[in-house]
């Protein structure tokens, strides 16, 4: 069922520790007088007005309210820590996606197919893209827009594939590898992938959650640290 602003707030939930430098689970803060202030949260009623506040620079604490006031004012069915708009469309396994994701210290939103549209004009998007998935991280606050991507076949080849075809689609690729691969062919397949427009992958690689960006793909990173 639908939740509104008298139903329910995102819940707090604790990240675990970090076991190396790059898997996810360690945020940095910085003073408020160090941010320079630029925005005011109180005035986010919608998750539009989300999307353009998080342009702004500004400190996690007024991130936190702006997306629990977003939280408060919009139609939602919530299940955990992902929060599907209202006329949200998404597959099933980019749910399972999301749900794992959240394991990881993300908060995971699916906008709804109007605020999709809306959202590419005020990004002044032409592309065909029909879905948008936005991740908050459960620290700082800060928006990520991402790509959702399963590996089951797990090759070099679709590894490769899902990277470059994500790319197109978001600067962030969550990428979940259900399938047998081995640490060597999974470096190749990341590194195969990577196009100009890849920024970050989330790689969800045997229940451990890594994040990679280019020096580490094509460094020896990888190598040392993906178990």
């Amino acid at each position: 069922m639908d939740k509104t602003n008298q139903a329910k707030q995102p819940q707090e939930c604790g990240v675990p520790p970090l076991q190396k430098e790059g898997i996810i689970g360690e945020v940095s803060f910085k003073p408020l007088s160090v941010q320079g202030l630029l925005a005011d949260p109180f005035a986010v009623n919608s998750f539009l007005e989300l999307i353009d506040f998080m342009y702004r620079k500004a400190a996690p604490q007024l991130r936190k309210i702006a997306f629990e006031r977003m939280i408060a004012n919009e139609k939602y069915r919530q299940e955990g820590d992902v929060f599907y708009m209202n006329g949200a469309e998404y597959s099933e396994t980019e749910s399972q996606t999301a749900q794992k994701l959240t394991k990881a210290g993300y908060f995971v939103v699916f906008p709804g197919k109007g605020q999709i549209k809306l959202i590419k004009q005020l990004e002044d998007d032409t592309s065909k893209r029909k879905n948008d998935v936005y991740i908050y991280n459960k620290n700082d606050y800060k928006q990520s827009k991402v790509d959702l991507k399963t590996s089951g076949e797990a090759s070099v080849k679709s590894i490769s594939y899902h990277i470059a075809s994500g790319s197109g689609q978001a600067p962030v690729i969550a990428l979940d590898v259900t399938g047998k691969i081995s640490k060597r062919n999974l470096i190749k397949g990341c590194r195969n992938g990577w196009g100009n427009g890849t920024k970050e992958i989330l790689l969800n690689y045997k229940g451990q959650w890594y994040k990679l960006d280019k020096k580490k793909v094509y460094g020896d990173w990888m190598e040392k640290n993906v178990k």
